[in-house]
C-alpha cells in the first residue's frame, strides 16, 4: 500500500528560515550578556555554609595583599604592642639569630641546630612602566658550608696547568685534567656517567670542540657560568652549590594579584653555626641575586625584605610573627633609619619615666 500525501517531519524542513535563526541567535546571546552584567551589578547572596567555609579558611573578604602591609604603619615606640597596628621590626642579623636560639631552645622547640631558613622579596618592576621581569633560577656557592641534607653534586674540571688541577681535586672535583682528559672523555675511555657538571678553564675554550658530540648539553658554556677564571669558586658553585628558584606567585582566591612581587627560599647556615659565617652565606646569596636588578630611573632597589626563620622538628609553617626581618646593605629599605630614629626617642622617653619615678619616691 502506497500512500499518496506523504508527511514529513525532519528538522531540514520544519526549522526557521535563515534570518529567523540568526535574528533569535543574536538575542539569545543579548540577553545572555544582559544577565551577565545584572549580576556582576547585584551578585546573588552567598549561601551561609559556604560564607562560614570561606572564613575558616582564611579566604572571605577583599583579596590579601602578599606582601606584609608596611609603608603607612608607624614604628612602635614600646616593647609591647599590637603587632597589626604597626611596622614589622627590622633587626640586626645577631639579634634575629638569638631570637631564632631562644625559639629553638630544648625548653620550647628542641632543635638547637636547625636549618636557618631565609625568604626573600623582590620588587620585579622593569626599567619601563607597567612592564615586570619574569621569575628566574640562579646558582650561588656556599661560602661557608654546612650540612643540608643534600648531597653534593659531581664535576669535572678542565685546566690548564697542574697546580690548578690540584686545587680543583681539593676544592672537591672528581676528576681534573687538561688536553689529555679532554681527549680521553672525547674517545669514550672515562665513565661520565655520573657527572652532573664539567667546568672549564678559560684558557682551554677552544680545545673544547671534541667534547660537544660527547657530553651534548653538559659541554661548559659562558652562559650558565661554568666557564671562567676561579676555577676554586665554580667548584663551590656547582657542586656544593644551592640553586635558586625566583617565583613569581599567580593570583588565587583570596590572594591579590601583584605582578611586581616574587620570593625566593632557601638556606644559611645552622643555628650551630658562628653568625659571621651566615652573613657570609647570606651576602653571597644576595650579591648573586642583585646582578638581576633592573636598571629603574626612580632608584628604587630590587631586594626589598629578607626575613630570617626556622622550622623546627619538620614543621610544615609556623606563624609570620617567628620570621624576624634584617637589615642589610643590599637590602632596599628606605624605613630603617626611620625606625631607628622612633627606638631611639622609646628609649630616651622610658629613661625619662624612670628618672620621674625615682624621684617621685626619693
Amino acid at each position: 500500500m502506497v500512500l499518496k500525501n506523504e508527511i514529513h517531519t525532519t528538522v531540514a524542513l520544519e526549522r526557521a528560515r535563515p534570518g529567523t535563526r540568526v535574528r533569535k541567535r543574536k538575542q539569545m546571546l543579548k540577553d545572555i550578556k544582559a544577565k551577565a552584567e545584572r549580576l556582576r551589578k547585584n551578585p546573588p547572596p552567598i549561601p551561609y555554609k559556604v560564607e562560614l567555609m570561606l572564613k575558616s579558611k582564611g579566604l572571605w573578604g577583599p583579596p590579601k595583599p602578599l606582601r606584609t602591609p608596611d609603608k603607612d604603619l608607624p614604628f612602635p615606640k614600646d616593647d609591647v604592642y599590637f603587632a597589626q597596628n604597626y611596622a614589622y621590626k627590622r633587626y640586626d642579623m645577631e639579634e634575629a639569630i638569638n631570637n631564632l636560639k631562644q625559639l629553638c631552645h630544648p625548653s620550647m622547640m628542641d632543635e638547637p641546630d636547625a636549618l636557618v631558613n631565609i625568604k626573600i622579596e623582590f620588587d620585579m618592576k622593569a626599567s619601563k612602566k607597567d612592564r615586570y621581569i619574569d621569575g628566574f633560577t640562579k646558582t650561588v656557592a656556599i661560602v661557608k658550608p654546612y650540612d643540608r641534607g643534600v648531597p653534593d653534586r659531581n664535576v669535572v674540571c678542565f685546566v690548564p696547568n697542574e697546580d690548578l688541577r690540584l686545587q680543583a681535586l681539593q676544592a672537591g672535583a672528581i676528576m681534573a685534567g687538561g688536553h689529555e682528559l679532554i681527549m680521553e672523555i672525547s674517545k669514550g675511555q672515562v665513565d661520565i656517567a655520573e657527572v652532573d657538571f664539567f667546568l672549564c678553564h678559560e684558557e682551554l675554550i677552544k680545545q673544547l670542540a671534541p667534547l660537544r658530540s660527547v657530553v651534548r648539553d653538559k659541554t661548559p658554556n659562558t652562559a650558565n657560568g661554568t666557564i671562567g677564571i676561579d676555577i676554586v669558586r665554580m667548584i663551590q658553585t656547582f657542586a656544593k652549590g644551592m640553586s635558586l628558584n625566583v617565583e613569581k606567585v599567580k593570583p588565587a582566591m583570596g590572594v591579590a594579584d601583584e605582578p611586581d612581587y616574587a620570593h625566593c627560599v632557601a638556606t644559611i647556615g645552622r643555628l650551630g653555626m658562628e653568625v659571621d659565617d651566615m652573613k657570609d652565606n647570606l651576602t653571597a646569596i644576595l650579591d648573586v641575586l642583585d646582578e638581576m636588578k633592573p636598571k629603574r630611573k626612580d632608584g628604587t632597589g630590587f631586594i626589598t625584605r629578607v626575613m630570617l626563620y626556622c622550622l623546627p622538628n619538620q614543621v610544615a609553617s609556623i606563624s609570620k610573627h617567628y620570621y624576624f626581618s634584617i637589615m642589610h646593605p643590599l637590602i632596599y629599605d628606605p624605613r630603617v633609619d626611620e625606625q631607628v630614629k622612633v627606638l631611639a626617642e622609646g628609649r630616651e622617653q622610658i629613661a625619662e619615666n624612670v628618672r620621674k619615678l625615682k624621684a617621685s619616691t626619693e
